[in-house]
């Protein structure tokens, strides 16, 4: 009996198996529309916000001899963002050219940005580098998101489009298509959306087996189209094409990562002439999982010694020493307060009077639209000018003629 009750319940799971699987071959995979497609894209791009990577780029415009070489270590924790290493120029026999090889840091610490760039000491006479530190930093990283030699085209960030990547262009279309017949990129069969907004045309080849990944992408503008912010730029040009395209693309920590692309640049000028910019990318050591503390990332550590400038309050200067910054007055902004008094004094022989004009100094740090002292005032003693003393001497002459006129016109009535 208890034989038959198990060959009964072999035989249902059997059955059982048997429809599980005819129903799901049988069932048909429901098709992705566009949205569906973009959205997956847009997954894809998720990784980014998290990651450690070395990005080596070479770039070079066609018909200049010089090739650039950019090796950056970019670490991202969301609005926590840097990018610190060097861009060496080479001439066209492969010798360095001092003046364009730069070491240079861009560190957002999710409090502060801090740039520094500077020559390499090595290669140019030991110049004292130079930083400059910026508290509202959300901008800044907008923008560096977007530079083709920190990697941008591999995330899908170009600047000209209002710092949005191309998934963002593509959510904004009303009109954004899907076309019928797939396309294939590598070897790869990949889904075609483009769109066509304000920003331009925008096409992504999206590569479903490499993790719908974009393997190619491609932003065609004519003048008027061209967007450093939220107005269109003045740039004046027939066409602006960018196109990137994938070259390799690894499975890292479960997730299909672009380590290897080029990413061409072309400008057609009002007068027909085109000017060119090609660049090629290398991914290596990408973790998608960094321990940020233990790697010592996002810290502000610049060399001995670095002038620091303040953006949101010029004329500030501080000094990198010993790992921490100290504050030091800035000789060029006491120069210039001693430069103008010896101005105004000349003037008019000794004119004190004058108010000194703080807003408009030879400092290139200083914005001619705001005063070295932070609270606006100036602090400059401030007595009666000139021009008031012309003004009172004016309304006494105006009263003594009144008064004058009124006394002849009361002495005629009289004599009648």
């Amino acid at each position: 009996m208890l034989k038959t009750i198990r060959g009964y319940v072999s035989l249902t799971m059997f059955l059982l198996f048997v429809a599980a699987e005819n129903c799901t071959y049988g069932k048909e995979e429901e098709p992705l529309d566009s949205r569906n497609i973009l959205a997956l894209y847009q997954n894809s791009l998720v990784k980014f916000r998290e990651i450690s990577m070395k990005v080596h780029c070479e770039y070079l415009i066609e018909g200049n001899s010089t090739t650039w070489k950019t090796d950056i270590i970019h670490r991202r924790s969301n609005n926590r963002t840097e990018w610190i290493g060097k861009n060496t120029a080479f001439d066209s026999n492969g010798s360095i050219e001092q003046e364009g090889s730069t070491l240079y840091a861009d560190i957002m610490n999710g409090s502060n940005w801090v740039h520094l760039k500077f020559y390499n000491p090595q290669l140019i006479g030991g110049q004292p580098p130079r930083a400059y530190i910026k508290k509202d930093f959300e901008q800044a990283q907008k923008e560096l998101l977007d530079v083709p030699s920190y990697g941008g085209p591999i995330q899908g960030r170009i600047h000209g489009n209002n710092h949005k990547s191309v998934a963002e262009l593509l959510s904004e279309s009303v009109d954004l298509r899907l076309i019928d017949n797939r396309e294939d990129i590598n070897g790869e069969s990949c889904y075609l959306l483009t769109a066509t907004i304000m920003y331009g045309k925008v096409t992504a080849w999206i590569a479903p087996e490499k993790g719908y990944n974009a393997l190619r992408w491609k932003i065609e503008k004519k003048s008027g189209e061209f967007f450093r912010g939220p107005e269109p730029a003045r740039d004046e040009f027939k066409m602006w094409v960018a196109v990137f395209e994938a070259d390799e693309v690894k499975k890292i920590d479960d997730e299909y990562m672009i380590t290897k692309g080029r990413f061409t640049q072309s400008t057609t000028l009002k007068d027909g002439k085109k000017e060119i910019v090609r660049y090629i990318y290398n991914l290596t050591d990408v973790d998608l999982n960094p321990d940020f503390e233990d790697i010592g990332a996002f810290q502000i550590n610049l060399p001995e010694g670095t002038s620091v400038y303040q953006y949101d309050a010029p004329g500030i200067v501080y000094i990198w020493k010993q790992g921490r910054l100290v504050h030091q007055i800035d000789d060029s902004v006491v120069g210039n307060i001693d430069n103008i008094r010896q101005e105004n004094d000349s003037v008019a022989g000794v004119n004190r009077d004058k108010n000194l004009d703080l807003t408009n100094t030879k400092n290139p740090e200083i914005p001619a639209n705001q005063s070295k002292y932070s609270n606006g005032e100036s602090k400059a003693e401030k007595p009666i000018s000139n021009i008031w003393l012309a003004v009172i001497i004016i309304s006494l002459l105006i009263i003594a003629i009144g008064s004058i006129l009124y006394l002849r016109r009361l002495k005629t009535q009289r004599g009648r």
